[in-house]
């Protein structure tokens, strides 16, 4: 349709359409060339930089929801968008077996997912809405490790020996006790009896 927007186009802040997909793709590339060690890449391997730096998003652990919100404010960048480019791009290079990359990418990074669930725990605050969101992030971060990598994370493993479901109500009650804990106060009196008390030294050293 005339005036229509190409899908995955990019929006200023006033509604102007910008060319999307180069934008998107544009954007990547530069990312390539600047973060990966192996970024000096030709005008015809830029497709292979684009799905390289997505490899590597993935394998840190990262999502696309993630990388679409590293983009700029201005254009915004969707999910949506990038999704469906990313989807137009497989399609026009097969060869670069872009959802098979993506795929053993997401697997690498169930790793790093169950890294983040541990601190996520550990760094829980200890008000209880606090330990409530860090056990629901803890959760869905193990989640998705098993969803990209059932044989180390699945649901079999965890039945077995692979449990890395974290208990946060033991570990953080004892630190709640520990830093609710405090010593009894010793008087004089109580540490050395009323007469000894008396003849007692209370001076402090420097």
């Amino acid at each position: 349709m005339p005036g229509q927007a190409k899908v995955g186009a990019a929006r200023t802040a006033d509604g102007r359409v910008i060319a999307g997909r180069t934008y998107l793709f544009d954007t990547l590339v530069g990312w390539a060339r600047e973060e990966l060690e192996h970024g000096a890449y030709s005008e015809r391997l830029e497709p292979q930089a684009v799905v390289d730096y997505c490899v590597q998003w993935l394998e840190g652990g990262g999502n696309f929801v993630t990388l679409a919100a590293k983009f700029p404010h201005e254009p915004a960048v969707s999910y949506d968008m990038l999704q469906r480019f990313l989807v137009a791009l497989a399609k026009k290079h097969p060869d670069l077996d872009v959802a098979g990359r993506f795929r053993e990418a997401r697997r690498a990074g169930s790793h790093a997912l169950i890294d983040e669930a541990q601190w996520v725990v550990d760094n829980a605050m200890l008000a209880q809405e606090a330990l409530k969101k860090a056990e629901m992030q803890s959760k869905l971060l193990q989640w998705r490790a098993g969803r990209y990598n059932r044989e180390d994370y699945g649901q079999v493993a965890q039945q077995s020996q692979v449990n890395v479901n974290v208990s946060l109500g033991s570990a953080h009650l004892d630190a709640l006790r520990a830093r609710a804990y405090v010593p009894p106060a010793v008087t004089p009196t109580a540490a050395l009896g009323t007469a000894a008390a008396e003849q007692a030294d209370y001076t402090v050293e420097p």
